[in-house]
């Protein structure tokens, strides 16, 4: 993490925290922390089009941990479509 707080810019703290998020160095909810508060820095400065893509990429963060459940059988039983 220390490449993502000596950063200077912007735009160099989100690659870094690209090549962290691809390496999987990091948990996936601390990056989508770190580009959260990327976004707020970028709104802050008026950087919108940069606020957004960095809030996509804190969103997709937070994604990337949320496993589907399996459906139990009897569930999806109630879910399957009935005859007419």
């Amino acid at each position: 993490m220390e490449p993502y707080v000596e950063a200077v810019s912007l735009q160099e703290a989100e690659q870094v925290l690209d090549r962290l998020a691809r390496g999987g160095e990091v948990p996936a909810d601390v990056v989508g922390d770190c580009y959260d508060d990327l976004a707020e820095a970028a709104a802050n400065e008026k950087d919108f089009a940069s606020a957004v893509r960095l809030e996509r990429k804190a969103l997709e963060s937070f994604a990337a941990r949320i496993r589907p459940m399996p459906i139990c059988s009897s569930a999806s039983a109630m879910l399957a479509p009935r005859p007419a």
